[in-house]
């Protein structure tokens, strides 16, 4: 069986840290504002939000990038995932990455798709429902341990990124590294390693726009 998609949440995964006059996490930054710009006071947030981010440093994880063109080639679909709004996301890939960004992916879902109630499983959800993927055949890449428990539970193949920026996996993966500087597994390494699994893992911790 082989995997037909591969999804990575921008925060912590793809972009990797904020720095200003300290180095912050994407999660940490984003967790400051609303992600809902349903009200005026939630958009005033979002607006604090952009101008924040327009003054600080943005990092994208090199690795992060070079595991999605390998699954590129490979012909893998690939999705990205935000707890932030649309307005939010595309912000802050524009200065990160420039606005080709989009032409990366097959399907961007944001918070913005969610309803009140709503949670990351219906975000997941949607995103397997739109590309018509199975979910064992759809691979996460969070860096966020609830999130990644909710795919496991829809079925997904998961890894995580450690606070060290790391991926890290069960003890049958065995792709924990123990410094950032180590490199991510190849794709076709982290495919094989997760399409063989008898179990879901346990863990420690053009584009269609959702």
């Amino acid at each position: 069986m082989s995997i037909e998609m591969l999804v990575l949440a921008v925060e912590d995964v793809l972009v990797s840290h904020v720095r200003k006059e300290r180095c912050d996490t994407v999660r940490t930054l984003v967790q400051m504002y609303s992600a809902n710009n349903q009200t005026g006071f939630e958009r005033t947030h979002e607006d604090a939000f952009l101008e924040d981010c327009s003054t600080r440093s943005l990092e994208v994880s090199e690795q992060a990038v070079r595991l999605l063109m390998q699954a590129q080639t490979d012909g893998v679909r690939l999705g990205l995932v935000s707890r932030m709004s649309s307005r939010m996301l595309c912000a802050l890939l524009d200065q990160a990455v420039g606005p080709d960004w989009v032409d990366w992916f097959n399907i961007v879902a944001t918070a913005d798709a969610l309803s009140p109630g709503q949670s990351d499983a219906d975000l997941f959800d949607l995103i397997l429902r739109t590309a018509d993927v199975p979910a064992d055949r759809a691979i996460l890449v969070d860096a966020c341990p609830r999130a990644l428990s909710v795919a496991q539970r829809l079925g997904m193949g998961t890894v995580t990124v450690l606070d060290n920026g790391a991926l890290g996996a069960d003890p049958a993966v065995s792709m924990a590294c123990e410094t950032r500087s180590l490199a991510w597994p190849q794709f076709r390494e982290l495919e094989e390693a997760l399409t063989q699994r008898e179990a879901p893992l346990v863990h420690e911790r053009r584009a269609t726009v959702c």
